[in-house]
């Protein structure tokens, strides 16, 4: 998102959508396909919590936040940096690089602790060190991004994606043991099999396909020919063919 507005490239607003979701609720898990926008709205998430209000000027977000509350955001994303997961060593890796990375940020040091530990202490003491840092003391927010994305990376392999089932239940069963610390919790992903989805607990919600849940993520077609026709429409002129082209059908 920082990108997008910084540079001044075309941004379809869901911030609203964003603090509808705040507002409403606490744990939520969103599943759509790859390509989607799954990880732009975390990173919209993310910039909304962390009180960076340059990027939301204009938007339907800026006047409807507390732009005075900043927000510990603790944000995974176990496939970054990891390429394909093709053994559990190099899931356990990849975790353990993406816990250091918050760990070095809230100068917290662990040491010889399982992974499901280090994960409880980092969001104990992210909460803390807000309570020390800032009047209000904000709770954390989590932000999974592709939380099945090991999963499928070794679906043909069921010994291996049974292991990976495991070991990532186990951390992200961490988010439900820590209520009391987290604000709000957010995880994407692929799948929406009954028997990989990791569970938080009766509280969470899922983002459904069903209005005004599927502007959650993507663009319909309605949205696009609403905001991308003056675009289009400019760029004919410029080229000289017909705005329709780069329409999708009504």
């Amino acid at each position: 998102m920082r990108e997008i507005r910084e540079d001044d490239h075309y941004y379809v607003d869901k911030t609203g959508i964003a603090v509808d979701l705040v507002e409403t609720g606490k744990y939520y898990f969103l599943s759509r396909p790859r390509r989607f926008g799954k990880s732009l709205f975390v990173d919209t998430l993310k910039e909304l919590f962390e009180g960076n209000r340059a990027l939301f000027a204009g938007l339907a977000a800026e006047t409807r936040w507390d732009w005075d509350k900043k927000y510990p955001v603790i944000r995974i994303r176990i496939s970054f940096g990891a390429g394909v997961v093709d053994s559990k060593a190099k899931l356990q890796d990849s975790i353990d690089g993406q816990l250091l990375a918050h760990e070095l940020v809230w100068e917290l040091q662990q040491q010889h602790l399982s992974i499901n530990r280090r994960f409880i202490n980092l969001i104990a003491h992210a909460h803390a060190h807000a309570h020390a840092h800032a009047r209000s003391g904000q709770r954390v927010v989590v932000l999974v991004d592709e939380y099945d994305k090991p999963i499928l990376d070794c679906i043909t392999d069921t010994p291996l994606a049974l292991q990976v089932r495991e070991t990532l239940k186990d951390l992200y069963s961490v988010i439900k043991d820590s209520d009391a610390h987290i604000r709000f919790a957010f995880l994407t992903g692929v799948c929406r099999r009954r028997q990989w989805l990791l569970q938080l607990g009766q509280r969470h919600r899922l983002v459904g396909i069903k209005p005004p849940c599927r502007l959650r993520a993507g663009k319909t077609t309605r949205l696009i020919r609403q905001r991308l026709q003056p675009r289009a429409q400019f760029l004919a002129g410029i080229h000289v063919f017909k705005h329709q082209l780069l329409m999708p059908p009504a």
